[in-house]
């Protein structure tokens, strides 16, 4: 990130924010600024909500962009480098657990 101007919001439904870059739209750091009417114990935990969130970037702002460029592996790919770099596990998730419609027609051959 080049500066502060590129750092933005993403605010969640049950009233809790994390910071972006606003060119890339990947979270900043796993932290959820939480708001004194913050529901979102009840979604899950704070790291279930980053990765989550992570997932949901991948799709909104890489797979419907360009959906050849950004196919399923790479889009995986992705969120775990992102995921790497906050220091949160996937959990085993993959984008098609989240968004079945990025489930490859044919998952390639292992040899």
């Amino acid at each position: 990130m080049s500066s502060n101007a590129d750092i933005g919001f993403a605010k969640f439904p049950w009233g809790c924010k994390i910071a972006i870059d606003n060119n890339t739209h990947w979270p900043v750091t796993a932290a959820i600024t939480h708001e004194r009417t913050c529901r979102c114990s009840s979604v899950g935990s704070e790291h279930r909500i980053v990765r989550d969130f992570l997932f949901n970037v991948a799709y909104e702002y890489y797979y419907k962009k360009d959906s050849r460029l950004y196919h399923s592996f790479a889009l995986n790919e992705m969120v775990e480098a992102e995921a790497k770099r906050l220091g949160i596990s996937l959990d085993g998730c993959l984008i098609w657990d989240y968004h079945p419609d990025c489930l490859p027609s044919q998952l390639p051959r292992r040899d």
